[in-house]
């Protein structure tokens, strides 16, 4: 999947200046994210705004390759995906610096609303999955 994320990158960066780090483990909870840090040097006047737009849904959102994965969704899925994901960034005036987040929660009055999924692929064994998932909410629980 960084794959798909460099190729989307690319177009519009410096002579496709992309640099990918190696993959680490980041502790959340009782689950654990495998990460890539990447760094790309844009091109002048390119903005972020369309890089972003260019990039989201990335393939841990939507799934790969993306328009078949999100043909997929849109023809399967009976719910919207709401705040499923998407990606939240800090700016100064050097430097961007942007993450995909894969679950999220929504606060109302008398209510929340947790948002999270799996990477379904065709080895999946849909229990594990589910108790990932839960495991997944729990790590939002456990922030209230």
């Amino acid at each position: 999947m960084t794959k798909s994320i460099f190729e989307t990158l690319a177009p519009f960066c410096i002579n496709q200046s992309i640099s990918i780090q190696e993959r680490e483990i980041a502790p959340a909870g009782p689950v654990a994210h495998l990460k890539n840090r990447i760094h790309a040097d844009l091109e002048s006047g390119v903005s972020t705004e369309n890089v972003l737009r260019a990039l989201h849904p990335t393939p841990a959102i939507s799934g790969f390759p993306k328009q078949e994965a999100l043909d997929f969704i849109q023809k399967h899925e009976q719910h919207n995906r709401d705040l499923y994901g998407g990606y939240w960034g800090i700016q100064n005036e050097t430097m961007e610096t942007y993450f995909v987040h894969i679950r999220c929660m929504q606060v109302f009055s008398d209510k929340i609303a947790l948002y999270a999924g799996g990477g379904i692929t065709a080895g999946s064994v849909i229990d594990e999955e589910w108790e990932e998932a839960e495991q997944k909410m729990n790590t939002l629980l456990s922030l209230l």
